[in-house]
């Protein structure tokens, strides 16, 4: 290519010249093309592959680069079809008396771009890309100016051109593409009222006197009033009226910021952001008062996380990161900027769903914003379903426990209020929401069914009951395992005492067994020990045959046990004649074995104190 000083020397040279640009321009033009197209082909299919093992935000950037390079290809062969753009005549007027110095032509002027003055020594331009991955790719050139009409050319070296549009070099005005410019995603912003604007300050000012700004939900609460003041700020500044009140606010809010939050970074007090439209801070505000209820929803799941179940995880998580997610795209699409504190619920929603073997989908960069905007509304729904289906369970529970550890007493079973202790516990449980048929719950209660007897509210988880007992009876497991006495062993220590204080009120008496089947042996061995005359252990169908038949046992008695655990019905019929007829009542509420029978008389059988 020949010297820049010969370009001006002639017609006939610049000719020469300017096809030796146009050349270089090509072949530029087709480079950057053949490389465009190899960046597409070595970027097809991993994003994908990113997807596969969700990196998404590396496939986010090769999403972006692969989008970016698609366009600016796009551009390239579109230009390639359409040709250079068109150029006025390159001789312009010659010089006369009449019309001063040389001026270009009449189409020319109306299309050619203003005289711009570009210092030789000014830094260069970089050319605006689509996407921030793209300067990674390229190194960024410099962009030059022609000067446009009446000005001589810079003798600065030929440099190479940006891969963009072409601009021909030289004194000769050329036919520039007009571009439309972008339409606003809003209507041309009008300032509020002033009065309105001034109420508002007002009560922000109030609100930041009673709220508290402090932990994570202060801070939520700061940002939010940092927006608003943002709006009144630029809407008082625009009708020219003081701003010095929004300006002591703001100064609070950053001096409250360093010394409650660590002086984290808060978008809406720094001043460098300018959104294209001020109502976008009420945007914002909104956007920041929605996490206040997400952050109180992601705090109570840090404190039940334990006794929650997968899906009710998910079901509750999801929507708080459709809010987090939402107002992340707010800041980056229209603001720039970032937020420490969601950048940390974000890492923290993605570790939750590790964890769980589940990923958000509110947190893949893909979902769609009407997505987002419907999850998000969804959020108190699903609070209030997961905390109620787990208060109803720790309730559920909770019962359970109780009546477990009533069962569990050493000497339940034998004391007078036992049996409406026992309904209680098992009402309890049936109002809490356990099921009748949950075995935790029928099971435990198989042995007692007799002080559940007529008891109000009971009467479904009594016949549930009876039904275990007769699928138990048909599989052969009915009867209750006992411990036996151990041939030859005799009776403790503490046993013999017993025994001992016992003959005075047993030797000679007869006894009344009353509940399930005659067992001779046991009744052999509890008669020889307390030195019974008689145990009489009649079937209890015969008992309650006749309304007198039951009465005149108990009258013949002196005194009357009822073996609870063998016992369906009657129990509490059996206690009101004995009460009647004045007749002692002991209670077994477990086996027969002749150690535990001794230890149930002693402790329920009433005996004069000694003297008297």
């Amino acid at each position: 290519m020949s010297a820049p000083e010969c370009w001006l020397e002639g017609e006939e040279q610049f000719e020469r010249f300017r096809a030796e640009v146009s050349a270089r321009l090509r072949e530029t033009r087709l480079t950057r093309t053949r490389f465009l197209s190899r960046v597409i082909e070595a970027i097809e299919g991993l994003p994908a592959e990113a997807r596969t093992v969700r990196d998404w935000e590396v496939g986010t950037q090769l999403e972006a680069c692969r989008s970016a390079a698609a366009a600016e290809l796009l551009v390239l062969r579109t230009e390639q079809a359409e040709g250079p753009p068109s150029e006025v005549p390159l001789s312009p007027e010659p010089p006369s008396a009449d019309n001063g110095p040389a001026r270009a032509p009449a189409a020319a002027r109306s299309t050619a771009a203003p005289a711009v003055r570009v210092s030789p020594t000014a830094p260069p331009v970089p050319p605006a890309y689509p996407s921030p991955i793209i300067p990674l790719l390229r190194p960024a050139e410099p962009a030059r100016v022609p000067p446009g009409p009446g000005l001589a050319p810079q003798p600065t070296p030929l440099q190479p051109v940006a891969p963009a549009r072409p601009v021909p070099i030289g004194p000769v005005p050329v036919a520039v593409r007009e571009v439309a410019p972008p339409v606003p995603s809003r209507p041309q912003w009008v300032p509020r009222e002033q009065p309105a604007v001034e109420a508002e300050v007002l009560r922000l000012s109030s609100e930041m006197g009673e709220a508290d700004l402090t932990g994570p939900s202060g801070l939520l609460l700061l940002k939010v009033i940092a927006c608003r003041l943002r709006r009144a700020y630029d809407d008082l500044a625009a009708v020219g009226a003081s701003v010095s009140d929004v300006r002591t606010l703001r100064s609070i809010l950053q001096a409250t910021a360093r010394e409650q939050h660590a002086d984290q970074y808060v978008a809406p007090l720094d001043t460098n952001l300018t959104p294209e439209d001020p109502a976008y801070w009420e945007d914002l505000a909104r956007a920041y008062e929605g996490m206040l209820p997400a952050l109180e929803a992601y705090e109570w799941f840090a404190q039940h996380r334990h006794h929650l179940k997968q899906a009710q995880i998910q079901e509750l998580l999801e929507p708080i990161g459709a809010r987090q997610q939402r107002l992340f795209r707010m800041l980056e699409r229209r603001f720039n900027a970032r937020d420490e504190q969601q950048g940390a619920l974000y890492r923290e929603l993605r570790d939750c769903g590790r964890d769980c073997s589940f990923f958000l989908t509110t947190l893949n960069p893909l979902t769609p914003d009407s997505e987002l905007e419907h999850r998000s509304q969804l959020l108190d729904r699903a609070l209030k379903e997961v905390r109620g289906a787990l208060e109803k369970r720790l309730a559920q529970e909770s019962a359970l426990e109780a009546l477990q550890r009533l069962l569990a007493e050493p000497t339940f079973g034998g004391g007078a209020g036992d049996a409406e202790r026992l309904q209680s516990a098992a009402l309890a449980c049936l109002k809490s929401g356990v099921p009748k048929t949950k075995p935790e719950l029928r099971n435990a209660l198989l042995d007692w069914e007799a002080f559940l007897e007529e008891a109000p509210g009971l009467d479904v988880l009594c016949q549930e009951i009876a039904k275990e007992k007769e699928r138990l009876v048909k599989k052969g497991q009915a009867g209750i395992e006992e411990e036996e006495d151990r041939p030859g062993k005799g009776l403790s220590q503490e046993i013999e005492l017993q025994r001992q204080a016992l003959l005075p009120f047993t030797r000679g008496k007869r006894c009344l067994f009353i509940g399930g089947q005659n067992r001779e042996e046991h009744r052999q061995r509890i008669r020889e020990a307390l030195e019974f005359t008689e145990i009489e252990w009649p079937e209890s169908d015969d008992l309650y045959t006749s309304p007198n038949a039951l009465a005149a046992e108990v009258r013949r008695s002196d005194i009357v046990v009822l073996l609870i655990r063998f016992m369906r019905t009657g129990m509490k019929r059996t206690s009101q004649v004995c009460k009647e007829l004045g007749i002692p009542v002991i209670r077994f509420p477990r086996g027969l074995n002749v150690s535990r029978a001794i230890t149930d008389f002693y402790e329920q059988l009433p005996r004069p104190e000694p003297g008297r």
